[in-house]
């Protein structure tokens, strides 16, 4: 079993120790990741299958009982299926995002980011996340200034890109 590491309080992650600024920008993309994934799923699964009940949504418009909606979704499984989907994965990123933001990121998810970090400093100019990440994130050790921290601002994902590499 590991040893529990001590992790830092960080601005905007309580309990997230963000030792740098590609583990910070590997989180952010995992987020951004799944919001794409869920408006993705809402535009090639959610639509349809709310276009496929519009009838049974009139009458639930007119008189709804859950005995109604029990029933429509019963006898239309496939678009119960992708609504189903589509709100647990709205569910599951929404509740990930909390639990970060509340309690920070755990052990396991820093090991990851950690893991895919060097990963992609391993790979360089071959990744194409890496590059963009050059792309928007300043030279620290050159643009930061003595006795300055510099703190990643991940809520909004945007860096000034005056101090650009490569």
């Amino acid at each position: 079993m590991r040893p529990k590491r001590p992790i830092a309080r960080h601005n905007h992650y309580p309990n997230t120790a963000f030792d740098n600024d590609l583990v910070a920008f590997v989180h952010r993309c995992t987020a951004i990741g799944r919001w794409i994934i869920v408006l993705l799923l809402w535009l090639g699964l959610g639509i349809p299958a709310l276009w496929f009940l519009r009838d049974e949504i009139s009458l639930w418009r007119e008189n709804f009982t859950w005995v109604a909606l029990w029933y429509s979704f019963r006898a239309h499984p496939w678009p119960s299926f992708a609504l189903a989907l589509c709100f647990g994965m709205i569910l599951s990123t929404l509740v990930w995002q909390s639990r970060n933001i509340l309690w920070g990121l755990s052990a396991s998810e820093l090991d990851r980011l950690h893991s895919h970090a060097r990963h992609l400093q391993h790979r360089r100019t071959r990744s194409t996340l890496w590059l963009w990440f050059r792309l928007i994130t300043p030279q620290t050790q050159h643009s930061q200034q003595p006795g300055k921290t510099h703190h990643p601002d991940l809520s909004t994902g945007t860096k000034s890109i005056d101090n650009r590499l490569d």
